[in-house]
């Protein structure tokens, strides 16, 4: 290639590295210190609510910082994100550097594309510790939730005091708020636009609730086309079968489904922390026990069918 060929390309190239070098430069450039300050503020934090003796104003600041630390790491895993969108638009205009055999790049090219290399690297990276910094973060401000739950429950059932005692009352308030957000944290909106924003278990509540609506339907439809009719005085063994099984299904299968769809959220909101292994155990025994008991009841009344002898398939 030669050189009034190249000129344009490399001027061009210029003018878009002096565009996004320097604008990725001014983004952030005290990454490095906000990193460790972020850090430092977890560390200090998580020393913080271990002491587990804190007082309402000190557990208030301290989550109050908390959000500081999530609100900062994300608008600087942002910013970095950004940046990187924009320094590989440049990398992606320079082309891949030229194949074994051909001419070899001038140092100016090569040049700015080591710089564009280290400058993709180092974003990147900005973007990861952000994100590991607002997630650690995140699951700081959820230990710290539950152990002031644990403590409400703690001082409620095991310290005892007394009913009369107007400082017995006086945390109420609060702690009842920390419960009531505790409890509905599932579904609060997250980080994310759309679907990505709602908690995981109003996902499974909605999708229980659009799965058992589909089924009410269909129960009624099956019912109405295939259950028993008092106008069919000798039903024949072809429709008491088909009767039978539709009864099975309406009142067996259908509310077996909905109790295992309750028992799937449930056992998403106590999670797979060691403190919820025996509830889950049982949970799950309730569920199944309850599930066998509905489809057993509903098979055994579908072929005896005491209120309707006609329909009797034994």
């Amino acid at each position: 290639m030669t050189l009034r060929a190249l000129f344009p390309r490399l001027l061009l190239l210029f003018a878009l590295v002096c565009a996004a070098l320097p604008a990725a430069a001014q983004t952030n450039p005290d990454f490095d210190k906000q990193n460790a300050g972020w850090q430092d503020t977890l560390r200090k934090l998580y020393t913080q609510f271990s002491a587990q003796n804190l007082s309402e104003d000190d557990y208030n600041a301290a989550r109050s910082r908390l959000g500081d630390v999530i609100d900062q790491s994300q608008a600087a895993a942002d910013a970095a994100r950004d940046t990187l969108g924009k320094i590989k638009q440049v990398s992606d205009a320079l082309g891949p550097p030229p194949a074994e055999g051909a001419p070899p790049e001038t140092a100016d090219v090569t040049k700015q594309r080591q710089q564009l290399a280290d400058a993709l690297a180092k974003y990147d990276g900005q973007v990861r510790q952000a994100e590991a910094i607002r997630t650690q973060a995140q699951l700081l401000q959820q230990t710290a939730d539950a152990a002031r739950v644990d403590q409400f429950r703690r001082d409620l059932l095991t310290v005892a005091p007394a009913a009369f005692d107007p400082k017995t009352w006086t945390p109420i308030p609060d702690q009842a708020g920390y419960l009531v957000t505790r409890l509905l944290l599932p579904f609060q909106d997250q980080l994310g636009p759309g679907w990505d924003g709602v908690g995981e278990i109003a996902r499974r509540i909605l999708f229980a609730a659009v799965v058992l609506g589909i089924g009410w339907l269909a129960r009624r439809w099956l019912l109405r086309r295939f259950g028993r009719r008092p106008s069919e005085t000798v039903p024949t063994l072809r429709r008491r079968v088909a009767a039978a099984l539709v009864h099975t299904v309406a009142h067996g299968v259908l509310p077996a489904m909905m109790t295992l769809a309750v028992a799937i959220v449930c056992a998403g909101w106590l999670g797979d922390r060691p403190a919820s292994y025996v509830a889950l155990i049982v949970l799950r025994v309730l569920a199944w026990g309850m599930v066998a008991c509905f489809v057993a009841s509903a098979a055994i009344s579908a072929a005896l069918t005491p209120d309707d002898p006609p329909w009797r398939l034994i």
